[in-house]
């Protein structure tokens, strides 16, 4: 018995809530395998990791966005990327993707990529950062080796940066203000405060070994800034392009989107680091210098500025959840940086009991193989929420049946999309059609059983889809798409019949407006066909609108800056950098 089609999902838009940057390269196939695959390392001869689930996904999906029948071969599908050039290809994978706003990890770039306003200004939407946590205490690390602040200010200097880049009031322990966190007038570019009135540097003078980066995440800035992106306030969406040429409604849009990215969470890759058996209780501040100082000490014998430590871990995650910032935790599988039994989120339990009155949500990310115990403990703690992203497009076909183990036990509000897309514009567009094929499949089946109705599965597939994200990181609805879509195709015709009438007082030139009636004929048809049926619920009337609106554009470029192909680095994959001597590799 074929399932009941579940017509919402087709249209829908989606709020990505932990997603990465672009390339800004072209890529040859070495390069392009590479970055599809957790491994470090280029597949071994007589292996192709195109002859994989995310492989076959790829050219199945892919290739017909690239005016290529489905299924084509991989060669040919890269020699079509080749021609149409980086920057076609993404905006062709992003709007496709139906994604309508973005929540962007600034804090991982192995090279340059794309920023958060350039995703956002590609489609027209809106963009947010996420603030990885590790980096902002590496910079500041940094300053005490080198001899610009003291190793007792670190707690304040990590509390008053982060509320900084967040645009809030900084917080002590239980939510209070900060005692002595004095933000000084001149910051130093990364977004970070000297206090008022230090007495001198303690003597924590640096070997002048280390510079700023030279050993954090890829180069980048660590509180994620990208030339200036971060947003001046507000989460008001830039223009939608079209009009005055695509090139200047891109600019534009880049422009408006740059002004409005603003930074709605946080997030600890402290799996990738230590493990998630951190520490349940908040680090007093004493705890927290003394870590510091046995870091530092490692620091000035040569070891790499790599933040790894229990304690330090826990009090990140919890300056996090004293600003009452969404707290993304990586989860589940990763590059071989990581241990996978040391990243089970059951490990998270006493951890998570102890934030909880803290309000602040955790979002624990990925979760496969242990995607079914994130499920539990979205279960059991108001505050845990999960997704599936980067598991959808790795296992393919197979993402139903994840999916639907992940929500046997999560309540559907706790689930929330996201793709995890890292440098390859693909991996946005798989993450969002096979999301969007398991979760219709699940909903499907329910209908089908009789186990929930067919209004039931359009209202569930629209609080996964982005209801849960935007309640979750308090995210502005976006503009009302109904109203300003719907009204033209009620008023167009209306205000047609006045102009009919002036034929009639001049009969030689009644002709233009009949000849003009096909046109707006046409618009009418037009407009018709992009509307979902009649009958139709009005989420899916948005829906429609909103992935009318993202369909490619072949004169749109993305507007980013190409750069010359390094031709002593190859492409790095999730493993991040592994081109300079032992630097932090943690990734999505």
């Amino acid at each position: 018995m074929p399932l009941p089609r579940i017509e919402t999902l087709e249209t829908l838009p989606l709020v990505d809530h932990h997603c990465h940057g672009l390339v800004r390269r072209e890529l040859d196939r070495v390069d392009f395998e590479r970055i599809m695959t957790e491994a470090d390392h280029p597949a071994p001869d007589g292996v192709s990791f195109f002859d994989s689930q995310l492989g076959f996904a790829l050219r199945r999906w892919c290739a017909p966005v690239l005016d290529l029948p489905a299924h084509a071969e991989p060669d040919d599908y890269l020699a079509r990327r080749a021609e149409l050039g980086a920057d076609e290809v993404a905006i062709r994978m992003l709007r496709a993707a139906g994604v309508e706003e973005f929540c962007v990890d600034t804090g991982f770039a192995p090279e340059r990529l794309t920023s958060s306003a350039d995703l956002a200004a590609a489609v027209g939407g809106r963009a947010h950062d996420i603030v990885r946590l590790e980096p902002l205490a590496e910079q500041v690390a940094l300053d005490i080796v080198t001899g610009q602040v003291g190793v007792a200010h670190f707690p304040d200097l990590v509390r008053s940066r982060l509320a900084a880049r967040a645009d809030a009031r900084p917080a002590g322990p239980g939510g209070t203000p900060a005692g002595g966190e004095r933000a000084g007038a001149g910051g130093r570019g990364d977004g970070g405060e000297r206090p008022d009135g230090q007495r001198g540097d303690r003597g924590e003078r640096g070997d002048g070994g280390q510079r700023g980066g030279d050993e954090r995440d890829g180069g980048e800035k660590p509180d994620g800034e990208h030339g200036g992106e971060r947003g001046g306030g507000g989460r008001g969406g830039g223009e939608r392009g079209g009009g005055r040429g695509a090139a200047k409604a891109t600019r534009e849009n880049r422009a408006a989107v740059g002004r409005a990215v603003d930074v709605v969470g946080v997030k600890s890759v402290a799996a990738y680091r230590v493990g998630l058996e951190l520490p349940a209780h908040r680090p007093t501040d004493r705890e927290v210098i003394a870590a510091v100082r046995g870091w530092v000490g490692r620091l000035r014998t040569g070891a790499p500025l790599r933040l790894a430590d229990p304690v330090l871990h826990s009090f990140l995650i919890w300056a996090g959840a004293d600003l009452g910032l969404p707290v993304q935790i990586h989860t589940g599988f990763g590059d071989t940086d990581l241990h996978l039994a040391r990243s089970n989120p059951l490990l998270l339990t006493d951890l998570l009991r102890a934030l909880l009155p803290t309000g602040a949500p955790v979002l624990l990310l990925h979760c496969y193989p242990f995607h079914r115990e994130a499920g539990y403990l979205a279960q059991v703690f108001p505050h845990v929420y999960l997704d599936v992203g980067l598991t959808t497009h790795s296992v393919g076909r197979g993402s139903s049946l994840v999916l639907g183990e992940a929500l046997e036990l999560a309540p559907f509000a706790k689930l929330l999309y996201s793709s995890d897309a890292f440098a390859l514009a693909e991996l946005y567009l798989l993450g969002a059609t096979l999301f969007r094929r398991a979760l219709s499949t699940f909903l499907a089946a329910g209908v089908a059983d009789d186990d929930w109705t067919a209004p039931d599965a359009d209202r569930v597939a629209a609080m996964i889809c982005a209801g849960n994200a935007r309640r979750v990181y308090r995210l502005a609805a976006p503009p009302a798409a109904e109203p300003a879509i719907a009204a033209p195709r009620v008023a167009r015709p209306r205000a047609a019949k006045p102009r009919a009438a002036k034929p009639r007082a001049a009969k030689p030139r009644a002709a233009k407006p009949r000849a003009a009636e096909p046109s707006a004929a046409k618009t009418t048809r037009s407009e018709t066909a992009a509307a979902p049926a009649a009958g139709a619920s009005a989420v899916v009337a948005a829906g429609a609108a909103a992935r009318t609106r993202k369909r490619p554009s072949a004169a749109s470029p993305i507007s980013l800056v190409k750069e010359p192909r390094a031709a002593t680095r190859p492409a790095r994959t999730r493993s991040r950098g592994a081109t300079r001597p032992e630097p932090p590799t943690d990734g999505g």
